[in-house]
C-alpha cells in the first residue's frame, strides 16, 4: 500500500473509531489544521486522538501542558497541532478519569508548570485504544486492497 494511500486509511479509520473514543470523555478537544488540505470528513476523528496522543507521549516522561503540544506536532510530523485552550480541558478530563496523574513541578525555564505523568490505568487505556485501532486498520486496511481475480 502506499505512503498516501495508508495515511487515507488511517485517517478514515480514526473518523470510524471517534464516535467510542468522544463517548469516552464528552467533549474532547479541537485541533488546528495546518493546511486545508490535509483536512477530514469529520472534526471528530482529530479530536478522537487526542487522549491516545497524550498517553503515548507520556509513556517517555512527564511533561508539561506546552511541551505535550509541541512534542505531538513534532512526531506526528506537523500533522497534528493541538489548540492549547482545548488541551488543558481533555488533561483536566483524564485526570478525573485517571488516565494521567498531575505534580507541580519546575520547566526548563525556571517556571512553576504541572507535569502530567502516564499511571497504570492511563497505561491500561492506551493498550484499549492501540488494540482497538489495530483491528479496526486491519479491516479498513482489508477492504482498501485491490480486488484480487
Amino acid at each position: 500500500m502506499s505512503g498516501y494511500r495508508e495515511h487515507q486509511c488511517v485517517r478514515s479509520a480514526l473518523a470510524c473509531r471517534a464516535t467510542s473514543i468522544v463517548a469516552n470523555l464528552s467533549t474532547a478537544p479541537r485541533f488546528q489544521p495546518l493546511e486545508t488540505a490535509q483536512r477530514v470528513d469529520s472534526r471528530s476523528c482529530e479530536r478522537a486522538s487526542v487522549p491516545p496522543a497524550v498517553l503515548q507521549t507520556l509513556r517517555r516522561g512527564p511533561q508539561h501542558g506546552y511541551a505535550l503540544a509541541h512534542d505531538i506536532k513534532g512526531t506526528s510530523g506537523d500533522l497534528l497541532q493541538i489548540e492549547e485552550d482545548s488541551l488543558y480541558p481533555t488533561l483536566q478530563r483524564m485526570l478525573k478519569a485517571g488516565w494521567v496523574n498531575a505534580e507541580w513541578g519546575v520547566s526548563a525555564r525556571n517556571r512553576k508548570v504541572r507535569l502530567y505523568k502516564i499511571p497504570p490505568a492511563g497505561r491500561r487505556q492506551l493498550e484499549r485504544e492501540v488494540s482497538s485501532f489495530e483491528r479496526m486498520f486491519k479491516g479498513v486496511s482489508r477492504v482498501m486492497r485491490p480486488a484480487q481475480s
